[in-house]
């Protein structure tokens, strides 16, 4: 009984690490023809993966349209953070802008 219980707990963590796995090659995939205009290493690696998956590149793109490369993404991050750090109290900026300020006094 516990046998056939590890056995089809296994076959579950086995297909879920094959369907992550498959996932995870595909994005990567992705992330290669994003930068295959500048690498042909990447485009290479790009159509190695083709192959291994059993997809073509257009399924590829079909499947991940709006794809954003990780690096972009670490960008995009960063500069939201330099942004936060960079702007002002919302009571400064609607100061300069020209609207009534309310302070609220400290409690005592």
């Amino acid at each position: 009984m516990r046998r056939s219980f590890e056995q089809s707990c296994l076959q579950i963590y086995i297909k879920e690490a094959k369907k992550q796995n498959q996932e995870y090659f595909e994005l990567k995939a992705r992330e290669l023809l994003s930068r295959e205009k500048s690498d042909i290493v990447s485009q290479a690696s790009a159509n190695l993966l083709f192959q291994s998956l059993k997809m073509t590149r257009e399924e590829i793109l079909a499947k991940y349209p709006h794809f954003v490369p990780s690096s972009q993404k670490e960008e995009q991050v960063a500069d939201e953070e330099s942004q936060s750090e960079e702007s002002e109290t919302p009571e400064e900026e609607n100061k300069e802008k020209g609207y009534p300020v309310k302070t609220v006094p400290p409690p005592a």
